[in-house]
């Protein structure tokens, strides 16, 4: 089981707290099967003719950013960054 990464303080180490984040992130699958990652990946537009290692890569990088399941799990991920 992937540890949730603990609330960011002032004292914080940034890197580490975004790594923890990311990991516990790709570990959470919600709503239409999707990988919360998707959420905070770096990239808006996806490459669809880019060759992916996993499935779940794919998920991520190549997942619609609106409609319904997106604001459920975009207000999921908002809510463990409060």
């Amino acid at each position: 089981m992937v540890k949730h990464s603990d609330p960011f303080k002032k004292e914080t180490k940034w890197r580490q707290w975004r790594e923890s984040m990311q990991t516990h992130s790709h570990s959470k699958v919600k709503h239409a099967g999707l990988p919360l990652a998707y959420i905070i990946q770096e990239q808006d537009v996806p490459n669809y003719d880019k060759l992916f290692n996993t499935v779940h890569d794919q998920l991520v990088e190549c997942a619609i950013l609106t409609g319904p399941e997106y604001n459920i799990n975009n207000g999921l991920v908002y809510n463990l960054l409060q």
